[in-house]
């Protein structure tokens, strides 16, 4: 009798396990359009940003036309969190979000701007590009100045600021904020529960003059012997 009991247990700790990998989930979170980048020291480099929707496990989209209508708002922050890498400006989408604009000065280790769609627009911002499980809207770039001697500078993204600043059109979903009850619309797993994206600016060492020296020393020594 135990040893059914203890056999029926674990059977429904399975299944609990399963339904939990298997549930369906809408996630957004704000991403960089790659993870590494890697420059010459002092160099200028663009990061493009963007807000990601993924689905996973058949779960469906809560953002066409037919739903939610795309995006109203989004606010987004670039911050260094390690290295000597900088901030140097900023350029906001304001071809897709034609509506008002904060963008307040860059500085060195953080910027961010806030964007909307015009009021008066027959639909919201529409996805940039649009997969069957991604769909990813540009919000603007940041321009980071590597760091002048060799290493590596980590920045990450995340919302504006703890107020939530990114909406959807039709409803005003808070895409920061998330929800987790189905009786208030549809159930989305918004940016602040989302993993935090980074990336990196890498300076890679430049080789000493004396072994680009032997470098061109072994070569010519491997051209006459294939002359030879």
């Amino acid at each position: 009798m135990k040893r059914n009991f203890f056999t029926m247990a674990a059977a429904a700790v399975i299944c609990m396990l399963s339904a939990g990998q298997t549930r369906a989930t809408v996630t957004f979170d704000y991403v960089p359009e790659q993870g590494i980048y890697t420059a010459t020291a002092g160099a200028l480099v663009t990061v493009n940003v963007l807000l990601r929707e993924t689905l996973t496990n058949g779960s469906t989209s809560i953002l066409p036309q037919a739903v939610e209508d795309g995006v109203s708002t989004v606010g987004v922050r670039l911050n260094l969190t390690g290295g000597t890498a900088k901030i140097t400006a900023m350029s906001p989408n304001t071809t897709a979000f034609t509506g008002p604009a904060i963008a307040p000065a860059a500085t060195d280790t953080t910027a961010g701007f806030v964007l909307a769609k015009d009021a008066a627009a027959p639909h919201g911002v529409q996805p940039n590009n649009k997969t069957a499980t991604v769909s990813t809207y540009v919000l603007g770039s940041f321009t980071v100045q590597a760091s002048a001697t060799p290493g590596t500078s980590t920045f990450r993204l995340l919302q504006y600021n703890s107020n939530g600043n990114s909406y959807t059109w039709t409803n005003v979903l808070d895409l920061d904020a998330g929800n987790s009850v189905a009786a208030d619309g549809p159930v989305f797993v918004g940016t602040n529960n989302a993993p935090v994206s980074t990336f990196t600016v890498v300076v890679n060492p430049v080789p000493e003059p004396g072994s680009l020296c032997l470098l061109a020393g072994v070569a010519m020594f491997g051209l006459r012997m294939r002359r030879r």
